[in-house]
């Protein structure tokens, strides 16, 4: 079993804290604010990761444009693995455009000699009998499309709520971060996840063996991570 420290601060201080100590991450995930364009979060995050590891940050078509070009400029064109979309169908529709209806997710490396293991996180596919699959296979790797990850509904017993009794309507669900940590680590990295909100990255590190480093600075949030995150390692949470 892997170990947690989580920290109530501003993410670039405690970055620079963890580099100055000499650490480093497997993987770094990020749930980013997607209105805002002060990427300045990402340096520490570079200096971070591991020669190996990968970061993947989440947003929407608020800052994606803008996010690709600064990773490509910190990161280099050449270290740029995916673009992947998450769709999702829930909500209300409008009358003047398309649904706005998936997050976007990018997914770069510090070097090409990131870790990745696809057999981790294969699904089965569609038509394993039929003639069109002359391979036989009966599983594949997904495309950068992940239709099946899919979300929970409003009364899954996944979803966290605040005190208000209200869904936090911006939690990701667990399988998304299972296929993120299972495809890019090992049992015993370290994953770290600057914008820790409801603490899902920790509990799916738990879950999977990882050690986890989250970073909150709401302290409301920052408590329905600690409780869930202690509760999914059923450990003391170091600080």
């Amino acid at each position: 079993m892997g170990t947690a420290r989580l920290y109530l601060d501003d993410n670039i201080s405690v970055m620079m804290g963890l580099l100055d100590k000499g650490e480093r991450a497997d993987l770094i995930y990020a749930d980013m604010m997607y209105d805002d364009l002060n990427f300045t979060w990402v340096n520490p995050c570079k200096d971070l990761l591991n020669d190996t590891g990968s970061i993947f940050i989440q947003t929407d078509y608020r800052s994606v444009a803008q996010l690709k070009l600064y990773l490509d400029s910190l990161f280099g064109k050449s270290n740029f693995i995916n673009w992947i979309i998450w769709p999702y169908d829930w909500g209300g529709r409008s009358s003047r455009r398309f649904g706005r209806k998936h997050d976007d997710i990018l997914w770069y490396s510090k070097t090409g000699e990131y870790k990745f293991y696809p057999e981790r996180i294969s699904i089965p596919k569609k038509m394993q009998d039929s003639k069109f699959n002359p391979s036989g296979r009966t599983h594949k790797v997904p495309t950068d499309v992940w239709e099946d990850i899919g979300n929970f509904h409003t009364m899954d017993k996944e979803r966290v709520r605040g005190e208000d009794g209200k869904s936090i309507h911006w939690q990701k669900p667990l399988r998304l971060m299972d296929r993120i940590i299972l495809a890019t680590t090992d049992e015993g990295d370290t994953v770290i996840d600057p914008f820790m909100g409801t603490g899902t990255t920790g509990v799916a590190c738990a879950e999977l063996g990882r050690n986890f480093i989250g970073i909150e600075i709401d302290e409301d949030y920052f408590k329905i991570a600690e409780k869930r995150i202690k509760t999914a390692y059923a450990q003391q949470v170091m600080f």
